[in-house]
């Protein structure tokens, strides 16, 4: 978290967990303690790694193999249901 002092006299980064301070770090002004804030906070500044296009296409195909699993599961699904309902009826 980020809070004034407590005398007032400056800004801190504190990182507590349960109730303990675990580590703070001072700052003289509160601009200072923000940009040290983000830093820590900021998204890293590298790229994301490309895919290379053998990659995609694997990709592609089991994202249509998983959606095919998941439509005969959802037809046998409801197969069982039908005739756990006919059953009853």
């Amino acid at each position: 978290m980020l809070a004034r002092a407590p005398d007032e006299q400056g800004w801190r980064i504190l990182t507590e967990e349960r109730g303990r301070i675990r580590r703070e770090d001072a700052f003289a002004t509160e601009e200072e303690a923000c940009e040290a804030f983000w830093q820590e906070l900021k998204p890293p500044d590298r790229p994301v790694r490309q895919r290379t296009p053998q990659e995609r296409d694997r990709a592609r195909a089991r994202t249509h193999e998983a959606i095919a699993e998941y439509r005969k599961a959802e037809e046998e699904y409801r197969r069982r249901g039908d005739a756990d309902g006919a059953r009853s009826s």
